[in-house]
């Protein structure tokens, strides 16, 4: 199930993982030298959350979105283009240039490899109707094959909600560290 949280409510599960909730209202300590616990857990999660979305399986976050107003085509080199993406796009899931005939799920760099290798074999490289896009060491998406005037036509893509949003499948909580040292 798809879990919509505010900050808040992430800062009270990371709160609970890291045993500092529930806490006893019979007894109480004050201390004046320690560090701001909540804006330390803030940190974590986000840094968290973030990579969930660079890195986690597409199925543990939301929907992807249709990206194709922040996703722009660069130039055409040697029947390869680069994609260039707005700063809230964390991952491109798939892409489709106007002369492909379907869209490509981008690939990691090892994913890719050996499509990558046979791209100079003009019997093996991507074409139209397989077309190949994936996403280099340095985090470039990179498609094939590009040709002049070939424009975006769809794009879907993971977007970071902001820092206040949480979007993701409950099965992710599990990956919340429950040994966080302040």
């Amino acid at each position: 199930m798809i879990l919509t949280l505010s900050s808040q409510q992430m800062l009270q599960v990371w709160r609970k993982a890291a045993g500092l909730e529930p806490y006893l209202d019979s007894c109480s300590v004050e201390s004046f030298d320690g560090i701001d616990v909540n804006s330390r857990l803030t940190t974590l999660m986000r840094q968290w959350y973030l990579a969930l979305l660079d890195d986690a399986p597409p199925a543990l976050l939301a929907p992807p979105s249709d990206a194709s107003a922040l996703v722009t085509l660069g130039p055409v080199r040697a029947g390869r283009a680069a994609l260039l993406t707005d700063s809230s796009v964390r991952r491109l899931i798939s892409v489709r240039l106007s002369s492909w005939q379907r869209p490509a799920t981008v690939l990691t760099a090892s994913e890719a490899k050996a499509a990558i290798a046979m791209l100079d074999n003009p019997y093996c490289a991507a074409g139209p109707v397989s077309p190949l896009a994936w996403r280099d060491a340095a985090g470039v998406v990179c498609v094939s094959p590009a040709a002049d005037g070939d424009t975006l036509a769809e794009a879907s893509a993971i977007i970071d909600p902001g820092d206040d949003c949480y979007i993701f499948d409950e099965l992710a909580l599990a990956s919340v560290p429950d040994d966080i040292v302040l």
